[in-house]
């Protein structure tokens, strides 16, 4: 690697292409220009899934994330990272002394009027863009703003010949009305501000809390976790791409055709003929088939159908959207793909179909083998949750179907680094929860939010019993957003 250059990952070499895109410019270029695609493919929807006015507020938000995606890395040029990337001898065992988005977050400081006209000079919208840089790094670990914080954060390089490639390319891609570059300081951090680093974050951090407060009682709040979420998807995307086939370089044209892999007209209807095996649904499956509500409600016994029912509601109300079929556990998700997704004689069509948990490798290969698991362990602590997530994030993108266990779907309003990736891909997709009555209260707490918050997605809950008191519950939740309580379909208790 080149020590004269900045960097925004290590360089492995995989192809040129690869190898260009580690370059700190590059980088930004491409999570710029996948943010891009993927506000073309899926914005109006991320949108709708909140309940917002796509038509509205759509040109805002592509705004904001488009600036969020230009300038998300830029505390990368900074002495302790770049000496990390690079592996001087001298920084080995280094750790930085502030992570990168925070030091993006200190540049601002200089960057901020500057870039105003990128977001027509909406001063909150800026500061949402600030806040999805702020947390495109999700961790539980990692509090908000950080602690601990000292004045050790080395050089900064914003007067660094890449660092200043980029303003320009900053120009090109927001317009004239930018202006020209403002002179940026170098040097240590402490010869270049009165303040201390502490100081300076804790000051932004309380500003931000003000106009979140002042924003709160208004809809402008959903625009928050959308840009968030979108930034995060657009990073994972400008990271994993280039994909590189016989030396072309493929970003845009995968993510626009990711997002095209939607359900055929016919295949939830497919999955539910097949199951039927010749005999008609029963009267509670159409009920549910026909249900109008985007909150629909069946009770049933185990083993009546409820499977099939919901495949007919998809077929129903959401022909044309992904679905995500919700399991409590993973044991439960790989017996419901096994069960109703598993094509290997074809007799699905060409269906695209996919099983996302975390134990997905080995019980696929229990799939194909025929075999059976003998630990009856469905809990999963998968400590290298990065790579995996990513690369399943990337693979539901371009899936129709999704069986998988509750906490991909709902981990999206929890930080979970899961969900956060998948995220476009959910905001176009319909939901069946499954077996609601084996969620504890933390995880039913959690399936409220996402009805109350994300009122744009079509839900299907299914269950084998309900408590009066969770469905009082869910009927407090859609009183909430002015939606009716949906009528009970009620199935039979047994086969």
């Amino acid at each position: 690697m080149d020590s004269t250059r900045l960097w925004a990952k290590r360089d492995k070499q995989f192809s040129e292409s690869a190898s260009r895109s580690a370059l700190f410019h590059e980088h930004l270029k491409d999570v710029h220009a996948a943010a891009i695609q993927i506000l073309e493919a899926t914005g109006l929807d991320q949108l709708a899934a909140f309940g917002l006015d796509p038509h509205q507020y759509f040109d805002r938000f592509r705004r904001i994330v488009l600036l969020a995606a230009a300038i998300h890395d830029l505390g990368k040029a900074n002495e302790h990272f770049q000496g990390m990337v690079l592996r001087r001898s001298d920084r080995i065992g280094m750790r930085q002394g502030l992570r990168h988005e925070w030091v993006t977050i200190l540049m601002m400081k200089w960057l901020r009027e500057w870039l105003l006209p990128a977001v027509d000079g909406n001063e909150c919208d800026l500061a949402i863009a600030e806040w999805a840089v702020a947390g495109h790094h999700p961790a539980s670990n990692r509090p908000s703003p950080p602690a601990g914080i000292t004045n050790e954060i080395g050089r900064l390089l914003m007067g660094h010949d890449d660092f200043q490639m980029t303003l320009s390319w900053f120009q090109t891609v927001f317009g004239c009305n930018l202006g020209i570059p403002p002179t940026l300081p170098t040097g240590p951090w402490e010869k270049l501000a009165s303040e201390n680093v502490r100081d300076l974050i804790e000051q932004w951090g309380k500003s931000a809390r003000r106009q979140w407060l002042q924003m709160k009682s208004s809809p402008d709040r959903f625009l928050v976790p959308i840009v968030k979420n979108c930034l995060i998807a657009a990073d994972v995307a400008g990271s994993a791409i280039p994909k590189v086939i016989d030396g072309d370089f493929l970003e845009s044209q995968w993510i626009q055709t990711a997002f095209q892999s939607c359900p055929q007209e016919d295949d939830f209807r497919r999955i539910a003929q097949v199951r039927l095996n010749g005999h008609d649904p029963r009267p509670f499956q159409m009920q549910v088939a026909e249900s109008p509500s985007r909150v629909t409600l069946v009770m049933a016994g185990c083993g009546t159908g409820k499977t099939v029912a919901a495949y007919l509601w998809a077929a129903h109300s959401s022909p044309r959207r992904r679905l995500y079929f919700c399991y409590p556990t993973t044991g439960t998700a790989t017996e419901g793909y096994r069960d109703y997704l598993h094509n290997p004689d074809g007799q699905l069509g060409d269906i695209n179909a996919q099983l996302f948990h975390s134990r997905r490798d080995i019980d696929f290969e229990i799939i194909l083998s025929n075999g059976e698991t003998d630990d009856g362990d469905d809990n999963s602590n998968d400590n290298s949750v990065n790579a995996v997530d990513q690369i399943e994030s990337l693979e539901a993108w371009s899936t129709a179907i999704a069986a998988c266990t509750v906490d991909t779907v709902l981990g999206v309003l929890q930080n979970q680094k899961r969900g956060r990736f998948s995220w476009p891909a959910l905001a176009q997709s319909a939901f069946v929860f499954d077996e609601i009555h084996a969620y504890d209260d933390v995880l039913f707490g959690k399936l409220l939010r996402f009805i109350k918050e994300l009122k744009g997605l079509p839900v299907l809950l299914m269950t084998a019993s309900l408590p009066k008191e969770r469905e009082q519950a869910i009927r407090d939740v859609l009183e909430a957003i002015d939606e009716e309580f949906p009528p009970l379909i009620t199935g039979p208790t047994t086969l």
